[in-house]
């Protein structure tokens, strides 16, 4: 026999399981999760280590694709490590355990949507324009990363814990970027002013579910996106006015805003809301409806609300973002955008209060000055400040910071 020469002669090499369901299949009737098993395989032979970070996304983005093969309940550490290539052991030093995973999973999702949505409200255009764009985007995103549906149609009964709290965000971050357009839409006058944003926003998002359900029972054998155009069209029909409110007097967005305060510095939770599946942008934009030029909104979140931040400044407020701790976020906004917050947490009590009376003796008349301090409002200073016909409004965050806001007139 003619031995192989040093040319063409090839080292030995034991299949993997992955490699032996891509040999056994057509290439054109892989599946996700074995073209990510032989992606993966390839990636992995012969490159340097990579950054924790990168492959923490590189885990997510491959449970992803078993996902699109495979329920939720079903996803095992050990399937996921085998086609990584990994060893259980080696999967555990990124996430602690299958629960942390499938809240990274989430996560991911949420900030892919995240992204989507921030473009969309920073293309600007007719609300409608943009809830259609929404829609396609939405359904395309899921089309290229069949995986998600698999989260958002995960079983409430056996995802629990903070698997379940990640997927009701998700959820809620969807029905409250739609119920922000719907608004915007009446006060456009596109959209009938006496519908109810948050059920307008609900019927929408369950119709993406709908069609994106079909679509999973029907092979994914066609292009999901090209399904949403009737069905929109149907709602939008239903949605549009019929002459029994006058263009402009939009419904109040929740309950939240009868129940706002008249204080000029309030703080919203959101964390609630989230926890019972319902949308946090209502309360927030009515909260925000119900201040004073330059009034403060303290908002607490358990994620960073990139669209939320987006929509806010478009519309002219000041926004600052203070991450608390991994699920435990702050955003601070200023209504109209001004003033600026002048920052005095790192001086003593002594200074802030020589600081806080020098602004209140040259306050104008309608003006406005707000800061932020440790400690509270210094002792004495607020019956100094009510002598000089200075009134004060101060909110202690739930960091221990208090926003301090000092008016005139």
């Amino acid at each position: 026999m003619t031995k192989p020469s040093p040319q063409t002669r090839t080292s030995k090499v034991t299949p993997t399981k992955a490699t032996k369901t891509t040999r056994a299949s057509d290439p054109k009737a892989r599946s996700g999760a074995t073209r990510a098993k032989a992606e993966v395989a390839v990636l992995r032979a012969g490159t340097p280590r990579v950054a924790t970070v990168d492959r923490r996304e590189q885990i997510v983005g491959v449970a992803l694709e078993l996902l699109a093969e495979t329920s939720i309940e079903s996803l095992t550490t050990r399937d996921l490590a085998t086609a990584l290539g990994l060893s259980q052991p080696a999967l555990f030093r990124h996430f602690k355990n299958r629960e942390a995973l499938l809240v990274g999973v989430v996560e991911h999702a949420r900030a892919q949507l995240e992204k989507t949505a921030v473009a969309i409200f920073s293309a600007g255009g007719a609300a409608v324009g943009q809830l259609e764009a929404l829609g396609v985007s939405l359904l395309a995103h899921a089309e290229r990363q069949p995986g998600l549906p698999r989260l958002l149609f995960a079983s409430t009964t056996e995802s629990a814990g903070e698997v379940r709290e990640a997927l009701r965000g998700v959820v809620a971050m969807q029905a409250s970027v739609v119920a922000e357009l719907v608004r915007q839409g009446q006060r456009e006058g596109e959209i009938d002013p006496g519908l109810d944003a948050g059920a307008a926003a609900t019927l929408f998002v369950g119709m993406l579910q709908g069609l994106i359900l079909r679509w999973e029972m029907g092979g994914r054998d066609e292009a999901l996106a090209e399904r949403f155009q009737p069905v929109f069209e149907v709602w939008l029909r239903g949605a549009m006015p019929r002459g029994e409110h006058a263009a402009g007097e939009v419904a109040p967005a929740s309950s939240e805003r009868a129940r706002a305060k008249a204080s000029s510095v309030v703080a919203l939770d959101v964390r609630p809301l989230l926890e019972r599946g319902d949308e946090p942008l209502g309360a927030i934009v009515g909260a925000l409806d119900g201040l004073p030029k330059a009034g403060v909104l303290v908002v607490e979140a358990p994620f960073r609300p990139a669209p939320l931040i987006t929509l806010l400044k478009r519309r002219g407020h000041a926004v600052q973002v203070e991450a608390l701790g991994a699920q435990h976020w702050l955003v601070e906004v200023v209504a109209g955008g001004e003033p600026d917050v002048e920052d005095l947490r790192d001086l003593d009590a002594a200074t802030v209060a020589e600081r806080l009376g020098a602004v209140a003796g040259a306050l104008e008349a309608d003006a406005v000055f707000i800061a932020r301090v440790r400690g509270g409002v210094p002792r004495g200073l607020g019956a100094l400040l009510k002598r000089r016909d200075v009134k004060v409004d101060a909110l202690e965050r739930s960091d221990g910071v208090t926003v301090v806001r000092l008016s005139r007139g």
